[in-house]
């Protein structure tokens, strides 16, 4: 009797788990894989296929890959375009077919006009004749807008501080014209003429030069440097208003010349020499030391709108 109790049970669970095997089990919804997760993927596969010196595979997966850029159904970052162009003109150079050596130039000057800033991962890897048209192609691109090829800067400005604001009181807001010229990538000869918006103009136009100095400079990328100027102001009581400021300064400038800049007053010196005692105007700065002769402010901000050429 206890035998076939067992032999029951056995048959039991052997017809059950037929049964269970032969459900359909729940597939889990699949999501599509990103454009730009599809891209990286892409973009690993052709650096591995490249490296294994499948260099027609190579150029099969870039030409694949920049058709589903044009196509729309890949996004791809300028750094990735970048480097698209770079591994066209390494494959040129691999298969030193007629011309290769306009292709391999023109892809890489593709490359550095898609991201200034593109550099190969390993120069280790790359071959000797390439990096040393990389680099010289790089310059002579990077070149086209430095200081030294586009000296000449003219713009306008807005002096201004944040505490109290110009709607406290117009006079705070001191509007003006701006030309540099630039001796060097890393030193800049600074003028302008600044004024403020109020009617009595012309009792209050103040001229200033300087010079600016930039620890290193590029496109397209914040450049921070350090601004001396000195000033000269005639009040109506023909005193003369010195005024001399210690800045620091930074821009932001397109390769179409078009540039953004902003600098704060580190320390400013308002000196008037005469018999008579100094009318200061106001510029809502933070004051540190005033006397009849002598004030020290600190804050006062410029915006600046400008193009080089």
């Amino acid at each position: 009797m206890l035998k076939k109790i067992i032999i029951a049970l056995i048959c039991f669970y052997a017809c059950t788990a037929i049964v269970f095997a032969q459900q359909p089990t729940a597939v889990p919804e699949t999501t599509s894989i990103p454009a730009f997760a599809d891209s990286i993927q892409r973009m690993d596969s052709i650096k591995r296929i490249y490296a294994n010196g499948d260099y027609a595979g190579c150029r099969f997966a870039i030409d694949e890959l920049m058709s589903l850029e044009k196509e729309k159904k890949l996004e791809l970052s300028f750094f990735q375009m970048a480097k698209i162009y770079s591994y066209k003109a390494l494959v040129a150079y691999a298969f030193r077919e007629e011309g290769y050596q306009d292709e391999v130039k023109r892809n890489l000057l593709r490359a550095v006009q898609t991201d200034l800033n593109f550099d190969f991962e390993d120069y280790a890897i790359i071959p000797a004749y390439v990096v040393d048209v990389f680099i010289k192609t790089k310059r002579e691109y990077h070149d086209m807008f430095s200081k030294t090829t586009r000296r000449h800067t003219m713009g306008i400005y807005g002096s201004l501080t944040a505490i109290p604001t110009i709607l406290d009181n117009p006079e705070y807001l001191k509007p003006g014209v701006h030309y540099s010229y630039n001796f060097s990538e890393s030193f800049m000869l600074v003028t302008d003429v600044e004024f403020p918006a109020t009617a009595n103009i012309f009792n209050s136009i103040t001229g200033r030069v300087g010079i600016a100095w930039f620890p290193s400079f590029k496109v397209e990328t914040v450049s921070m440097g350090l601004l001396t100027l000195y000033g000269i102001k005639l009040e109506k009581n023909t005193n003369a208003l010195h005024v001399v400021s210690f800045e620091g300064y930074g821009e932001f400038i397109l390769r179409l010349g078009l540039g953004l800049a902003v600098s704060i007053e580190l320390l400013r010196m308002d000196l008037v020499f005469g018999d008579e005692p100094g009318d200061f105007s106001e510029t809502g700065s933070v004051e540190i030391i005033s006397t009849d002769q002598v004030r020290l402010t600190s804050g006062n901000l410029r915006f600046y709108l400008f193009w080089t050429f």
